[in-house]
């Protein structure tokens, strides 16, 4: 009898073993998570596209104000200075 259920049970152990592990499958407050993180992550992109946008648009319109090409000015961040590039490098 016991050797019955010790074959019985290294049949089970051998089975369990052959079968393919299935891959974990994610509760669903973990999926909504991970969904919102990726949402945050894709809104946040568009965000600083959007800033950058910004921020090239006020650096031209501040150049051609201050009568230089916005391809050939800079703005100094320290000193909110605006001057040519060459004159930058000096």
């Amino acid at each position: 009898m016991r050797t019955i259920i010790a074959l019985t049970l290294l049949l089970a152990a051998v089975a369990a073993a052959e079968q393919p592990k299935q891959p974990a499958k994610l509760m669903n407050d973990e999926r909504l998570m991970l969904e919102n993180l990726s949402l945050r992550a894709a809104l946040a992109k568009q965000q600083f596209e959007r800033i950058q946008e910004e921020q090239q648009t006020t650096v031209k319109a501040i150049c051609s104000r201050a009568g230089i090409d916005p391809g050939n000015c800079q703005i100094d961040p320290q000193t909110l200075t605006v001057q040519k590039r060459e004159e930058a490098k000096k």
